[in-house]
């Protein structure tokens, strides 16, 4: 815990909470991605992976489907979630009196309905594989869409995510031991 720089950092090294700026981090092997107000920062760069967002607030995770490092993986998922609201919902900024405090903020004026909708992704990843073969954006329920594109500069790959992605599976032409989508 850095009180200083507003930080806490696990004994491991591999997670960090930098609450000043509203970002948690996960950069293990076989794990490794953003979660919060990415608005603040727009690039980072952990162990094996670069996240780039323009959204607000996101969570990003790169993660081997295979128990192997990231950089050694045949099978990698990249799970992005954004800002999620019900259809309809409605706000108006406004000032209120907050325990004698004059605070700027917002009041709900419909909380919506069904179906929920989500913000853009606006998302590109490199990541640290030279094996890395294929790239399949997934629907919510985990089916394959399409074959996405994506650049190779020597051992890294960089992919720019559609703006409904949930679910990217990146693949090598080996399986070790996994089945194909």
């Amino acid at each position: 815990l850095n009180f200083s720089a507003k930080t806490i950092v696990s004994s491991t090294g591999e997670l960090k909470w930098d609450y000043k700026k509203g970002i948690c981090t996960v950069n293990t092997q076989s794990a490794q991605g953003i979660c919060g107000f990415a608005n603040q920062t727009v690039n980072f760069k952990l162990k094996d992976v670069t996240v780039t967002s323009q959204n607000e607030y996101v969570a990003v995770n790169v993660v081997a489907m295979d128990q192997l490092p990231i950089t050694e993986s045949s099978k990698i998922l990249v799970q992005v979630g954004t800002v999620y609201q019900p259809s309809q919902w409605a706000e108006t900024a406004t000032a209120f009196d907050n325990k004698g405090v004059p605070t700027n903020g917002f009041r709900i004026d419909n909380t919506g309905v069904m179906p929920w909708k989500a913000a853009s992704t606006k998302v590109s990843v490199k990541i640290l594989n030279r094996y890395i073969k294929t790239a399949t954006l997934l629907n919510v329920a985990g089916y394959s869409v399409i074959t996405l594109p994506f650049t190779r500069n020597g051992d890294e790959i960089s992919i720019e995510l559609p703006e409904n992605a949930m679910y990217v599976v990146l693949q090598s032409d080996k399986t070790n031991g996994f089945s194909e989508l």
